[in-house]
């Protein structure tokens, strides 16, 4: 079952209250359970982006084609550089946990999605920002922007964020917080060097993934064509 809500800031709340109308980015958060992976544990819920080593991140540029980058936690180098863009975590000692905030930029280039996959490197995304959920994962965070003025948003359309496939302990039902992959669409128009988009977005470290080759297969499937879709979707 597809689960969506639409995710609202405090920033944005605050800064119509302050000073009249304000435009934010609209936020819908989506759940798309897929194929479930079973692990060992959640090692560690403390993430920061020098825990994320190898992570891969993908990018569809408007009008067609893509780059995919494995991200570098080499200290100060730490997040994913490619052609014509980059993301990376504002200070990648810090947990991802409202600790540190993601920042994605491009310079001369437009972008329609973002994809993060983490699975077969041990990291994970965690959504619920509710419960404890998925033992050892602890309170997670869906996408957020404009997070107490620390991190900036600029892009003003909608933008659809998709967790896809579920994790669960090994032994244990799946709660239902805890993701594979995430995909970030610029739904409403494509992003360019003129905007910013700064967000927060909790991920965790897993430990003994072995994901199935006939699963995985169907899992790169299923994401090919949700990006599909999207794109599909932006060209009517």
């Amino acid at each position: 079952m597809k689960k969506a809500y639409l995710v609202t800031t405090l920033t944005g709340v605050f800064a119509v209250a302050m000073f009249g109308s304000s435009q934010a980015a609209t936020i819908n958060i989506n759940e798309i359970p897929d194929t479930v992976e079973y692990v060992d544990s959640i090692s560690t819920f403390n993430t920061t982006g020098l825990y994320m080593a190898d992570m891969e991140v993908t990018v569809v540029y408007e009008g067609g084609g893509s780059d995919t980058v494995s991200w570098d936690s080499s200290g100060a180098g730490t997040g994913a550089v490619g052609n014509g863009w980059s993301l990376y975590m504002d200070d990648p000692a810090q947990t991802t946990y409202y600790g540190s905030f993601w920042v994605f930029d491009v310079t001369g280039t437009s972008i329609e999605s973002i994809f993060l996959d983490g699975f077969d490197n041990n990291v994970i995304f965690d959504n619920d920002g509710v419960n404890f959920g998925t033992v050892g994962s602890r309170m997670g965070s869906p996408l957020g922007i404009d997070f107490g003025n620390l991190a900036t948003t600029t892009y003003t359309d909608v933008i659809d964020v998709f967790y896809i496939g579920d994790i669960a302990i090994t032994g244990t039902s799946v709660y239902g917080d805890v993701y594979q992959s995430m995909l970030i669409d610029f739904t409403g128009s494509a992003f360019t060097s003129k905007d910013v988009f700064e967000f927060y977005q909790d991920t965790d470290n897993i430990s003994n993934p072995i994901p199935e080759p006939a699963t995985m297969l169907l899992f790169g499937v299923g994401v090919t064509g949700l990006l599909g879709m999207c794109y599909r979707r932006k060209r009517k």
